[in-house]
């Protein structure tokens, strides 16, 4: 499958190994919005770092992604079915049969329109839309200054356009169903320098700077990262939540 824009694929183990996980408090809210816990859908998945989680409180999740090697890099869970299907279009899911439908991190890379009339027809009368994405991570005044400057200077024409999205809080995309009134959430992982770098080696744009430079950006960071940032920190990332319900017809 490869009429999708894909990022990730290439560097999908480092994906599954750096990126942080979801906060239990907000699946935990998303549970609580739906009247039932049968059976939810983790569109985009990537590599199954939501649908892990919902696993939790579920009976049962289906978990797609466009790309091959994402869903082979997701962890193997009993009631987890991993499927290589676009988000737009997944086979094989009964109308009105999904409590949930959540979309974590991806809804910048699909076709809007396309996906919420999938999910419209999928949810159960009652059933609930969450899609999320997460903001620019923040450790130190000091630290973040220089994760600024290589987030919106150094790699400065090398993000996707897409990435304008998650700076704009998902507020621009569409989104069906009144919007709920949502607690604010924010992942946090406990990181030494080594690790962060690990992260920030997964962004696109830094793939994209070191195939037109031919110089991996992250070994430039390094160097003057290193100098402030010598223990483990608390690093947090922002979530922007968009959550609503399916109208009873």
């Amino acid at each position: 499958m490869t009429d999708f824009k894909d990022y990730f694929s290439s560097n999908a183990i480092a994906y599954a190994k750096a990126r942080p996980e979801y906060p239990e408090a907000l699946l935990e809210f998303l549970l609580r919005l739906c009247n039932d816990h049968q059976l939810a859908w983790d569109a985009a998945t990537g590599n199954g770092q939501a649908a892990k989680g919902l696993s939790r409180y579920f009976e049962q999740v289906i978990a797609t992604d466009a790309s091959v090697t994402q869903i082979a890099s997701a962890p193997n869970i009993v009631n987890v079915r991993y499927r290589v299907e676009k988000a737009e279009s997944p086979g094989n899911i009964a109308t009105k049969s999904l409590d949930l439908i959540c979309m974590a991190q991806a809804y910048h890379w699909v076709d809007a329109e396309k996906f919420l009339a999938t999910a419209d027809h999928l949810l159960k009368p009652n059933g609930v839309l969450a899609i999320w994405c997460y903001g620019l991570l923040k450790i130190r005044p000091d630290i973040d200054k220089i994760i600024s400057e290589f987030y919106h200077q150094t790699l400065s024409g090398c993000w996707p356009e897409e990435r304008q999205h998650i700076d704009d809080k998902y507020t621009t995309l569409p989104f069906p169903y009144p919007e709920m009134e949502t607690p604010d959430f924010t992942m946090e992982q406990d990181w030494t320098c080594s690790e962060c770098l690990q992260y920030l080696q997964t962004w696109s744009a830094v793939k994209r700077y070191e195939h037109e430079h031919h110089v991996n950006p992250i070994s430039i960071l390094a160097k003057s990262l290193s100098h402030v940032y010598k223990e483990k920190l608390t690093v947090r990332w922002p979530i922007y939540l968009k959550v609503g319900r399916k109208d009873i017809v």
